[in-house]
This record gives structure tokens, sequence and C-alpha cells, in this order.
């Protein structure tokens, strides 16, 4: 047999984009505010919970398949059955598992766009159809053009977002989507990675009587400085949460990673009042860049997305260019290329002190190109 070894790779993997996530440097002297990490460690408990454990000299026997324990404690957080939870290794393990289970080459979902981008890759990996519904202005979603695009594409059996949005931080208001949900006659899941840091979470509502049709899913990386465990879990009606489990990979979450979720869960006082000292920092952030001229709408996420001021003495765009300033003075941040986005930066709010360098570095490159 002759040609190249990538004509054995299946077509709708060639032809993809893989997922780009944030730039990972080694240099203890950047300041990394480009990956929407809390800028804060485990708590005490979180910390005494993993060494307890690993004193205890288990890590060679497999973790519970099913975490029974984190499902419980995660359901009882919002009034439900451990039936209506299942878990994963972060929350793009729950969507792999969701797309294995609803999606196919027949069966596609509608998305908004921007939004975040790993939704685009797993239709590539999963070879699904992908319907991107652009965002109103003020980067918010288009509920009538979604059903419309429903109505256009009927075999569509799923419309996903993030709320509040990546990479925008945007809120839909919890009667808002609902009444969304009531209207769209498919699956819904509301992806509330960054639920924590002023929204409403519909997981209360998720899979209810009310609303069978609606899911939820959430992660402890963002709320509970876990990123480095990966756990992620989805809430829905248990009809569906039972079929989902089908999909799931065996032991798809390590024993370390289901004791420091526990843990996280009965420190919720401590995490609060994280929350708290990030929507401050968030706060102070918006207050100063919107004195330099930066143009950008609320965000209830631990990021603002922001577009800096237009560049009067030099020609080039003026957020790839900040972006670019910025990271030679050791401090990283995101810039999509992207079209629909590509006048805008992602900024993750850190410590106050990361933020106040931040500023500085910010005034340097507005009085070097304005």
């Amino acid at each position: 047999m002759s040609g190249s070894l990538k004509d054995f790779v299946l077509k709708n993997i060639r032809e993809m984009e893989g997922y780009t996530p944030g730039e990972q440097i080694n240099d203890p002297e950047i300041i990394k505010l480009n990956t929407n990490e809390n800028p804060f460690p485990p708590s005490r408990k979180v910390k005494e919970a993993l060494s307890n454990e690993i004193s205890r000299n288990r890590l060679q026997l497999y973790p519970d398949p099913a975490s029974y324990e984190l499902r419980k404690a995660i359901a009882s957080r919002f009034g439900r059955s451990e039936k209506n939870v299942i878990i994963g290794n972060g929350s793009d393990d729950v969507l792999t598992i969701l797309f294995r289970t609803f999606l196919n080459h027949e069966a596609g979902f509608i998305i908004p766009w921007p939004t975040y981008s790993l939704y685009p890759v797993l239709a590539g990996i999963q070879n699904v159809p992908c319907f991107k519904v652009p965002l109103k202005k003020e980067w918010k979603i288009n509920f009538p053009g979604i059903l419309e695009e429903l109505n256009r594409h009927s075999k569509n059996k799923m419309v996903i977002f993030a709320n509040p949005n990546a990479p925008t931080g945007n809120f839909e208001e919890p009667n808002h989507v609902l009444s969304f949900v009531k209207s769209n006659p498919v699956l819904t899941l509301v992806d509330e990675a960054y639920i924590s840091f002023g929204g409403k979470s519909l997981m209360p509502d998720a899979g209810t009587d009310d609303y069978p049709r609606l899911m939820a899913c959430g992660t402890f990386s963002k709320s509970h400085s876990l990123a480095g465990q990966r756990i992620g879990y989805i809430v829905a009606h248990e009809d569906l949460i039972f079929e989902m489990d089908k999909a799931r990979d065996s032991y798809n979450l390590s024993r370390l990673s289901q004791i420091s979720a526990l843990a996280a869960l009965e420190d919720e006082e401590e995490y609060q009042k994280r929350f708290e000292t990030i929507m401050q920092t968030r706060k102070f952030l918006s207050s100063e860049l919107r004195k330099r001229g930066f143009d950008f709408s609320e965000s209830l996420a631990n990021f603002i997305f922001v577009s800096p001021p237009g560049l009067s003495r030099h020609e080039g765009n003026a957020a790839e260019k900040y972006y670019t300033f910025l990271k030679e003075k050791k401090i990283l941040i995101r810039y999509f290329s992207e079209t629909s986005t590509q006048n805008h930066v992602r900024i993750t709010i850190g410590k106050k002190e990361e933020i106040e360098k931040l500023l500085e570095a910010t005034d340097l490159f507005l009085k070097k190109f304005l």
C-alpha cells in the first residue's frame, strides 16, 4: 500500500482544527492571566484531605468507578438526587460523554458564536454537524435566531451555550434562559463553568418535571482552584444520566480528584470568600480599564473581554499589539484572532497585585502607541 500515513486517519479528523489551549510558559516570573484559573491555591481543608488520603497508602487501588459519594454531595448542593448527576474528568470529559450519547453525523447541535471553542472541536472529532448563530449586539445570545436555525435543520438534537459565556463573560438572566428552554423542542445544555462569580445557577432546575430537557454542567477548575485535578459534572434528568453513564469511561475520576472535590464542597464558606475577592478585583480592573479608554460589557465570569483603544500613531490591530506588548513584559493574556473577536482580548482576574502590574504595563502600552 502506498501513500501518506495520513491516509489512515479519518477524514473528519484530518480536516478539523484541534483545540488550542492558552499558552503555558514555564517561567516563574510570568504573570498568567490567560487561562481563567483561580489565582488562589486549594483551601487548607482540601490539602489536608489529600494528605490524609495519600498517607492511607491506597493509591494502588482503583477509585470508586461511579464517584458515588461525590455525586451525592453535588446533588445535595442543588437539592437533587445522585441519579441526576454524572461526574467526569473535567467538564471537557462530561461534554465528550454528552456527545457520545446524543450526537452523531445525523444528529447535530447549535451554539451561539463566539463561545467556548472546544464545542466545534468536539463536533469535528465525533463528525457531528455544528451550526453557529452569531451573538447579538453587546454579546447577547440570539435565542430567536437559534430557534430559527432549529427549524431550518430539523435533525439537530441539542443547543449548547455557556452562561456566563466564554470568552465574552456575558450572563443571560435565568428567566430568559428558562423561557428559551420551554420553547426549545430539543435538549439544552447550559455550561456553567463560571457561574460562581456572580451568576445564578440553573442546576436546581435541570432535569426537573418543569424542565426535563434542560441539562447543566459545571467544573471545580475555576471555582474551587482544582484545575489540575480535572473534575466536572452534569446535572440532568435521571433518564438522561442513566444513558450517559453507559458512555462514560470506567474509573474516569481519580481517587485524589474525588477526595479533593468532596473536601472543597465541605469548605464552601472559605471558597465563597474567595469568590467575593475575585469579584471585587474584577470590579477594580473594569473601573481602571474604562478610565483608560477600554471598551467592554459587564462580565460575571472570572475574566473580562475587552477592546483596547484604537491606535492613533501606528497601524495594526490594537488588541493583538496589546497582547504582544504584555507578553514581552511577561504578562500573559488571551488573544483570539478570529474575525468576530480579533479586536478584543480576554484577561483573567488574578490577584490584586498581579492586576496592578497589568495596569502599570497597560499605561506603558498606551503611552507608546496612543
